[in-house]
């Protein structure tokens, strides 16, 4: 009885935390967080900041890499050819895995406060 009723409790959690896009597992986020960290380790980065969501069955990834000055100015074709590194330092983590990977000098962008800005656009 008690085994029984436990079950669908614990089937009904899991299910309410990931309708409310709850951050997977502790294992799995120090995983994903192991993997960027290998993956980028030759890049000019002075942060990298990871948000994670399981969101039904899939799992999604936002790793904003903030560069140094350091960093070498890139094309577009070369900075997704990063972007395809992580993904495939990635695979295997999670089978249906959402991945965005964003690069920026700028420290608010990574904070995403867009109607914080200090100083209005150039241009």
């Amino acid at each position: 009885g008690l085994v029984m009723a436990l079950t669908p409790i614990k089937i009904i959690r899991s299910s309410v935390g990931e309708l409310l896009h709850v951050a997977p597992e502790r294992a799995i986020r120090d995983d994903v967080q192991q993997r960027l960290e290998k993956v980028t380790r030759g890049l000019a980065l002075r942060q990298r900041d990871v948000r994670m969501v399981k969101v039904g069955r899939y799992f999604y990834v936002l790793a904003k890499l903030i560069v140094t000055d350091e960093f070498p100015a890139m094309e577009v074709t070369e900075l997704d050819r990063i972007r395809e590194q992580v993904a495939n330092a990635l695979s295997g983590c999670h089978p249906r895995l959402v991945l965005d990977v964003v690069f920026t000098a700028d420290d608010r962008w990574i904070l995403g406060l867009v109607d914080d800005r200090t100083s209005p656009p150039a241009g």
